[in-house]
């Protein structure tokens, strides 16, 4: 059997990876979101779900102003996926290894 993985290397932008309203994300691994000045930015999106896993992890660090930036309804469930600095407005919706704070 064989498998492949993808791995997505966003780095330097003003955004890293911006998720929309009502869009989502489901992603085993393959992120590396570094140096940007926000990593991830998630206005009204629908579900994202981040999981890390060993071989091809998943991280969200070392950006400027937040690693995730979450608001007005966002879901997201992260399992295993680094982040730094995250920050949610109150009607944000998380669990996982990686809550809003």
């Amino acid at each position: 059997m064989n498998l492949g993985a993808g791995r997505f290397v966003l780095k330097g932008n003003a955004v890293g990876l911006t998720v929309g309203t009502e869009s989502s994300v489901l992603s085993v691994g393959g992120f590396d979101v570094q140096n940007n000045g926000t990593g991830l930015l998630a206005d009204g999106a629908g579900s994202l779900v981040l999981v890390s896993i060993p071989p091809n992890p998943a991280a969200f660090q070392s950006n400027t102003t937040a690693d995730a930036d979450l608001r007005f309804g966002t879901r997201i469930t992260v399992s295993g996926a680094g982040f730094g600095k995250v920050v949610c407005d109150a009607t944000v919706l998380s669990r996982g290894t990686t809550k809003c704070p």
